[in-house]
């Protein structure tokens, strides 16, 4: 049982190899690790937290993001040198951005960060079997006047997903055999069953997207083989129902909701829906097909 400060609720969690960090209500963290609790100190509330194997990312309700963390080389940090930090500091790719959310994936991270046009993705660290770097895909690789709301890191590829449900995906879904309709240099609009779907939120582990949709449908494309519900073992950008155990519960109502009957072992949380289709406000998924997204 952890007490957090001032009694406040948690709005935000995740892990790293060796600990968890747990965002409140009123925008403070606790990290919980082998040595205990710890309360890390921000210049500003944070709102959202995300981890790699050795480093993890923070947002402000401002829209900084601080990193914390072993580097080792892979520049996951955004810091100079490849250097490790105890102590939270701003990560210097975004610096004089205002970032609207972040994700991590096991040596890199990645942040939707609004400028003038639009908004864009900036990258930095390593993916599967590259060498540290900073990346960044402009406003121009996306729909114009529909900003991006939700991101996601595996390995070797990005996910992200825009205020009106459209989903992108770039990288590799197939590092090791390569495949051709599993590679992706620039964001590349996701095809097949899920046109038409309002996405609200993408995961993504190593060689897997998920993309679940407004109406509590969760769909995947990568590296599908022993994925709950989908009978296929090749890469491909081309999105497939997975029928996976899904409830979508309303706002503020973590007891009701509707769709099928849910196999769940993890809450993650959602921001506003996309205006299409119609929806009631739709806040939290509970699912154990979201769960296995988490890269391994």
């Amino acid at each position: 049982f952890i007490l957090l400060p001032g009694g406040s609720a948690a709005v935000s969690m995740a892990a790293s190899t060796n600990e968890a960090y747990v965002v409140t209500e009123k925008g403070a963290v606790v990290r919980v690790g082998l040595q205990g609790f710890k309360a890390l100190r921000f210049r500003s509330p944070i709102v959202s937290v995300a981890c790699g194997l050795e480093h993890s990312a923070f947002l402000s309700r401002a829209g900084v993001v601080f990193c914390v963390g072993k580097d080792r080389g892979t520049g996951a940090l955004g810091l100079r040198d490849g250097d490790s930090t105890e102590v939270p500091v701003p990560a210097r790719p975004v610096l004089g951005r205002k970032v609207a959310a972040i994700a991590a994936g096991p040596r890199c991270t990645v942040a939707i960060a609004n400028k003038e046009g639009g908004s864009g993705v900036v990258f930095w660290g390593r993916g599967e079997d590259s060498r540290p770097s900073v990346r960044e895909w402009g406003a121009g690789h996306f729909e114009a006047h529909d900003p991006l709301r939700s991101i996601a890191a595996g390995e070797g590829h990005i996910a992200v997903c825009s205020a009106m449900g459209q989903a992108y995906w770039w990288g590799t879904h197939d590092p090791v055999r390569g495949r051709d309709d599993g590679e992706a240099t620039d964001p590349k609009h996701v095809t097949g069953p899920l046109a038409g779907n309002a996405v609200v939120q993408v995961e993504a582990r190593r060689g897997l997207t998920l993309a679940l949709t407004a109406t509590g449908q969760i769909f995947a494309w990568g590296r599908l083989r022993g994925i709950t519900g989908v009978r296929a073992s090749r890469a491909s950008s081309v999105a497939t129902m997975a029928r996976a155990g899904v409830r979508v519960v309303d706002k503020g109502d973590r007891s009701g909701g509707h769709a099928a009957p849910a196999t769940a072992d993890i809450a993650a949380s959602m921001g506003p829906v996309a205006p299409t289709p119609p929806t009631s406000g739709v806040a939290w998924v509970e699912s154990s097909l979201l769960s296995a997204s988490r890269f391994i």
